[in-house]
């Protein structure tokens, strides 16, 4: 999943998909909160996939000029790091 350069918010859309070991992360919409004093924040709701488990919409919150790639793969390593606790509280 690493490139060498970095993927702007206004690069992602949805529907793309990141893939890393068996963990697909899913972008399913991507919103603009207007700041008034502030720049401008980007939602971006994904979903992770993972054989048979599928996540909850979730959100990540990215400042124009900031690298997406970097949250994405915060995202997949955390899951990663947790996948059985995750999947345990989630199924039940």
């Amino acid at each position: 999943m690493s490139e060498d350069m970095p993927l702007t918010v206004d690069k992602v859309s949805a529907g793309m998909k990141f893939y890393k070991d068996t963990v697909t992360l899913e972008i399913i919409e991507v919103n603009v909160v207007k700041g008034y004093r502030s720049d401008d924040t980007y939602i971006i709701a994904y979903r992770l996939r993972d054989g048979n488990f599928v996540s909850p919409v979730a959100h990540i919150f990215v400042k124009r000029g900031e690298d997406v790639r970097k949250h994405i793969e915060l995202v997949i390593d955390n899951y990663l790091n947790n996948r059985n606790y995750i999947k345990s509280v989630l199924s039940g």
